[in-house]
């Protein structure tokens, strides 16, 4: 059996993404038609999401990884060449993620922007352990804050994910479960299968955005 080596569970560096510019609010009022939009809905139903989707941002007090994921994501919506069932996919997590607490919808943030940014060869493997440590922690709850915990636990062990914030419950149940998962999935030739699917699934949805395939 082929094993890894500790590059296999490197993070991505952060030092682009650490200068990357953060959310304008000037803008929350596009960012929101383009949401709306998204979701093809009538004007009377665009209207009504656009006012719950600005007063629920504005009420949040986002953090500044939230806030440059949030740009990425407006920038990602106001692209013409964003196929629209790209769009679409963002706008449904955007929805569903605005009603959660402020990790909650950090969480949603984040899981979009893996999904945007995902070009280099450990950009890829670090979304599959992502996938796999939130499958893990799905399985056992939705509730975001243990989601976080299974996250946390993740990164304790060095299993190549960032946690979304410090909580760490240190319980062997998600210790036995993430080691488990990883050992049964995170292996050659799942890797070699995900990838196959990534570049699939991406070129799909942005076969019109020839500069995310550039080398």
């Amino acid at each position: 059996m082929i094993t890894f080596s500790e590059k296999a569970y490197q993070c991505p560096d952060d030092k682009s993404s650490a200068s990357s510019p953060l959310f304008d609010w000037s803008e929350i009022t596009n960012l929101c038609k383009l949401y709306a939009a998204a979701l093809s809905e009538d004007s009377h139903v665009q209207k009504s999401l656009i006012n719950h989707f600005e007063s629920k941002l504005r009420t949040h007090q986002l953090d500044k990884e939230t806030l440059r994921g949030l740009n990425l994501i407006y920038q990602e919506l106001l692209n013409s060449k964003t196929s629209n069932d790209r769009k679409t996919q963002i706008a449904l997590i955007l929805q569903e993620r605005v009603e959660h607490c402020t990790p909650g919808f950090s969480n949603g943030i984040f899981f979009i922007t893996t999904q945007i940014k995902s070009k280099t060869l450990q950009d890829c493997l670090y979304q599959i352990r992502f996938d796999i440590v939130n499958k893990v922690a799905r399985e056992y709850s939705d509730d975001v804050h243990q989601v976080n915990s299974f996250f946390s636990a993740a990164q304790k062990l060095g299993l190549g994910v960032k946690a979304n914030n410090d909580i760490y419950s240190n319980d062997n149940f998600e210790v036995n479960r993430l080691r488990n998962a990883f050992k049964s999935e995170y292996h050659f030739l799942n890797i070699l299968n995900k990838i196959s699917e990534d570049i699939h699934t991406n070129f799909n949805l942005n076969k019109d955005r020839p500069d995310l395939f550039q080398a």
